[in-house]
């Protein structure tokens, strides 16, 4: 806040890898009250704190990165036309970062379940329920999501759930391969590469966000572009 000169209200939300959505939520919610703009920053920084690089299962997935994304009232039809967020906390010893404060995990680095199948099936699961009820809420149906911008651990998870859930794969931003998954920033990087398509986003056009992570939390969006 100091480098940024700035001495409006802050603070830190985690939610791994749905941070991103968890805090767009907030943020539309404090512009619904007249408390915009919102600056929101998703920050990863996993490689140098959190994962054991002698783990060659996880270590090479992940990448550090940062995205900033100001809301603020629409100018003309945009809106956060829905959000739903859940938490599986029975599931949580599968992928989670300890506490700092844990006496027992002085290394604080994350752990995943060795089952990453039973993880790809959770996924495909629960994802499609959260994705159903976005676009319930927002009154709408897959085939009317203009552009599809998925949380993306890693290519192939990213293609299954484009079969999975019969997303349209010409507007789905691929980014991982070369960022590798960096976490809580990965959704705001599709909108980044959406953004800057020749024939990107339009006004009136609708966007599906959607992201699960360590905790387990996951969740959707859909935003129509202003």
């Amino acid at each position: 806040m100091d480098l940024l000169g700035a001495t409006c209200g802050a603070f830190d939300l985690n939610n791994g890898c749905h941070g991103f959505l968890s805090a767009l939520d907030v943020g539309a919610r404090f512009v619904a009250t007249g408390e915009g703009p919102v600056l929101i920053v998703a920050s990863e920084l996993i490689t140098r704190d959190l994962l054991n690089p002698e783990d060659r299962r996880t270590f090479p997935l992940f990448g550090d990165g940062a995205a900033a994304v100001v809301i603020g009232p629409p100018n003309g039809r945009g809106a956060l036309l829905s959000s739903i967020h859940r938490q599986r906390g029975d599931l949580m010893q599968w992928i989670y970062t300890p506490s700092a404060s844990d006496p027992h995990e002085p290394k604080n680095r994350a752990h995943f379940t060795t089952n990453g199948q039973l993880i790809r099936s959770l996924v495909e699961e629960m994802l499609p329920q959260d994705v159903d009820a976005a676009l319930e809420e927002a009154g709408l149906t897959m085939a009317q999501m203009d552009w599809v911008a998925p949380h993306q651990p890693n290519a192939v998870w990213l293609e299954r759930l484009i079969v999975r859930l019969n997303l349209p794969s010409a507007r789905v931003p691929r980014v991982v391969h070369r960022t590798a998954n960096v976490p809580s920033a990965m959704v705001p990087f599709g909108l980044h590469e959406l953004l800057h398509r020749a024939e990107g986003p339009k006004s009136g056009d609708h966007v599906l966000m959607m992201a699960i992570g360590a905790g387990v939390a996951y969740g959707a969006a859909v935003l129509r572009v202003d």
